[in-house]
C-alpha cells in the first residue's frame, strides 16, 4: 500500500467529514480513549512481572513495590532488546 500524502488527508480528513456537534464529539472521544490508555498503562507498570520483562525495573519483597531502575524505558512498551 502506498503513503498517502498531506493533500489525501485534507479532502478527507475527519474534519472534512463530520462539522460542529459530530466533529467535538469525535474529538472528545478520542481524547477520553487517550486518557483511558494511559491509566490503563500506568496500572501495568506497577506489576512486577511487566516491570520485569520490560527491563525498567524489579520487585522489591522488602517494600513490596516495583523499583524502577531505567526510568527512560518505563514510558514506551516497545520492548528493548539490549
Amino acid at each position: 500500500m502506498a503513503l498517502k500524502g498531506p493533500k489525501y488527508f485534507q479532502q478527507h480528513g475527519v474534519a472534512n467529514r463530520l462539522e460542529k456537534r459530530a466533529l467535538l464529539i469525535a474529538v472528545n472521544l478520542v481524547a477520553g480513549l487517550s486518557i483511558f490508555f494511559f491509566g490503563v498503562m500506568g496500572g501495568v507498570n506497577t506489576t512486577r512481572n511487566y516491570a520485569n520483562l520490560m527491563g525498567f525495573g524489579h520487585y522489591d519483597q522488602a517494600s513490596k513495590l516495583v523499583q524502577v531502575d531505567k526510568p527512560l524505558l518505563q514510558g514506551g512498551i516497545v520492548r528493548s532488546r539490549g
